[in-house]
């Protein structure tokens, strides 16, 4: 819903809806709204139809509807049924940040959040505003554009909202006036929060981000509900006696470094009781100490009672490249050697899936380690291996204007990867044909190249990022959107002297 507006569709007299502190509530129309309850796990696990109570419409976060409304015969009926603008824009020298939200749809009411923290509730029907939602900073806070406000949650009469400022919200869900807030850390550290916390068994799950803005090592929390007390917490970056803790640089008790911040709604497998999610990258980019930087770019499964790791697996060692991972997690079913498993499937910025065992965290697929290439630059400290998920990784594609290709394909990519058109670069080539900033040539080269302060490294990047993932359970079908031909050019910065 790009620059504020929202819009909903209608077919004949069906409705069907487009991505189905202190404080101040104002409320526009005197329409009854029914609290929602404190939802089951079953509930909260069955496939969305009338209404779609999570923000990825279950806890699979698999975006699956059971409504059959809409058919290819039929949608090129679809008419706009009402539209409201949401006003973000509207008002003094604010800058328009995206608007990437994902509506909850109760009893006929859809709740919403908008890229700066408010919140809104409309009659579904009509797009009557219901009440809207406000909050009021504390002072020196800065919300800036650029983030993202992915959308809230609902349950045991409450609307739970992650605000810019890494202040969990409740608001009571009858007129948007503020129930509890609480913290997941000092936004004067540089935390904020990205993602919508989800609600789960009588709690909150949410959590921060900011690490590469600078802030403190991010964290997963889960929060009670009712009361907003802290329940658990568990950051990513671990201490240096805990498991991954020796996968850092320490220098007495504590980290040097950080990072971890989550930009995506996790998942949760009921089945096992877990939150599962992926991890950003650490920070800084580069010129840190030697080690993999557990558990950085890594999918987790956590207790989602008590915060305990159950497992991790990281999917790109000692990264350089900011290879996070951005795109939503989800779970479903599949045949592994003839018995039918649960499975987390997450796709990386390298525009490959990973495909896991729910309960083990194991690839399910075949996975290729290799010895990954090496640079000896002072501060580099490059991983001696990684790894490539042997999934068909359609979206990793070649580097588009590379000299030597003929259509489209690039000569360097000279190993396949199984099953899609992406391949794993091993050779990497100059050209000599464009000056980077620093006035010396680009290094057009391949995944996992590493780069120092001499020259500027280009690298197939960023094949996904923000769009979620979805899955069908109809056809038993993946389905997600990302990019092909995309590269980054980097070289690393020079320690402080």
């Amino acid at each position: 819903m790009h620059r504020g507006i929202f819009v909903a569709f209608g077919l004949s007299l069906v409705l069907l809806a487009v991505g189905a502190g202190a404080s101040s509530a104002s409320r526009s129309s005197s329409t009854a709204i029914t609290p929602s309850p404190a939802y089951t796990i079953s509930q909260l696990d069955a496939y969305a139809g009338n209404d779609w109570i999570s923000n990825g419409g279950d806890l699979k976060d698999d975006r699956y509807s059971t409504l059959t409304q809409i058919t290819p015969s039929n949608v090129t009926g679809l008419k706009q049924a009402w539209h409201v603008h949401l006003g973000v824009c509207a008002t003094g020298n604010q800058l328009c940040p995206g608007q990437e939200e994902n509506a909850v749809v109760s009893n006929g009411v859809m709740y919403l959040a908008d890229s700066i923290s408010n919140v809104y509730a409309y009659d579904a029907t009509n797009g009557n505003l219901l009440w809207k939602y406000t909050p009021t900073w504390d002072p020196g806070f800065v919300i800036g554009n650029g983030g993202r406000q992915p959308g809230v949650s609902i349950g045991q009469g409450y609307v739970f909202l992650g605000q810019r400022d890494g202040k969990v919200i409740a608001l009571n869900q009858t007129n948007g006036t503020v129930a509890w807030s609480a913290s997941t850390g000092p936004w004067q550290k540089g935390i904020r929060l990205s993602e919508t916390p989800m609600y789960y068994n009588g709690e909150v799950i949410e959590g921060n981000s900011g690490a590469d803005g600078g802030s403190v090592s991010n964290a997963m929390m889960g929060f009670n509900a009712t009361t907003g007390a802290l329940l658990w917490s568990w950051s990513i970056v671990p201490d240096h006696n805990q498991p991954g803790g020796s996968s850092w640089p320490w220098s007495g008790t504590g980290s040097n470094y950080g990072g971890g911040a989550m930009w995506e709604n996790p998942s949760i497998d009921a089945a096992d009781n877990e939150v599962v999610f992926g991890t950003g990258n650490p920070v800084p980019w580069n010129s840190r100490g030697p080690g993999a930087d557990l558990w950085t770019d890594s999918i987790v499964a956590l207790n989602a009672s008590t915060g305990q790791l159950n497992w991790a697996f990281q999917t790109v060692h000692h990264d350089l490249w900011d290879s996070d991972l951005p795109n939503g997690n989800l779970e479903y079913n599949v045949n592994v050697g003839g018995k039918s498993t649960r499975v987390i499937a997450d796709v990386t910025k390298f525009g490959w899936t990973w495909v896991l065992d729910a309960k083990t965290g194991k690839p399910v697929e075949p996975v290729t380690t290799f010895a990954a290439p090496q640079d000896t630059a002072p501060d580099v400290n490059t991983s001696p291996k990684q790894s490539v998920p042997q999934t068909p990784n359609t979206l990793s594609g070649c580097i588009a204007g590379d000299p030597t290709s003929g259509n489209g394909a690039n000569e360097c990519y000279d190993q396949p990867l199984k099953g899609g058109s992406g391949r794993l670069c091993t050779n990497p080539l100059r050209w000599t044909g464009l000056t980077a900033p620093d006035g010396k040539p680009y290094l057009i080269s391949c995944h996992f190249q590493p780069y120092d302060t001499t020259q500027y490294v280009t690298a197939p990047f960023e094949s996904m990022d923000w769009p979620s993932s979805s899955f069908s359970p109809l056809t038993n079908t993946f389905i997600t959107c990302g990019v092909t031909n995309r590269t980054y050019g980097k070289e690393q910065v020079p320690a402080a002297s």
